[in-house]
């Protein structure tokens, strides 16, 4: 396994222990379908089924990481648009936040995705689940910040 899927492994087990902390129960983790790969299936509170995409990036750069304990989560950054995960993240000098690479061919990759795997394995009749993002920043410390966008399209 090359470097970067070791990244991406390490930011979804995190984020598969934050989404179990709430109560979510993990369904499936890396499933593939006919157009990709889905990171993490859940369902939240026994009903909504939830596809959650993981971008996680590891930074020397934000210092307020330094300070923070394992698995924090940052509050009031929902958001219920792509559009509005953007204007609510902000870049440094030298890389992107984890949601700027949540771009919008890949929301709609993950759209397709999730209705693939709904209709294939889920109640047809039902349209009840949504995409979430899970923005992980890791340092060198291994502190981490979670950030929990619900509905991102």
């Amino acid at each position: 396994m090359d470097n970067t899927k070791n990244k991406g492994f390490k930011g979804e087990s995190i984020a598969c222990e934050y989404l179990i902390n709430l109560g979510y129960k993990i369904l499936e983790r890396n499933r593939l379908t006919r157009f990709g790969e889905l990171d993490i299936i859940s369902k939240e509170d026994n009903k909504n089924i939830v596809f959650i995409e993981v971008k996680t990036i590891y930074t020397k750069n934000y210092e307020k990481l330094n300070s923070l304990a394992t698995y924090q989560q940052e509050s009031g950054n929902k958001v219920d648009k792509l559009g509005k995960v953007r204007q609510n993240t902000s870049k440094t000098a030298n890389h992107l936040s984890p949601e700027e690479h949540m771009s919008k061919s890949k929301i709609i990759k993950t759209k397709r995705m999730a209705q693939w795997y709904f209709n294939q394995f889920l109640n047809k009749s039902s349209k009840d689940y949504r995409i979430d993002l899970i923005a992980i920043e890791i340092n060198d410390k291994n502190n981490v910040l979670i950030r929990h966008y619900k509905n991102i399209t």
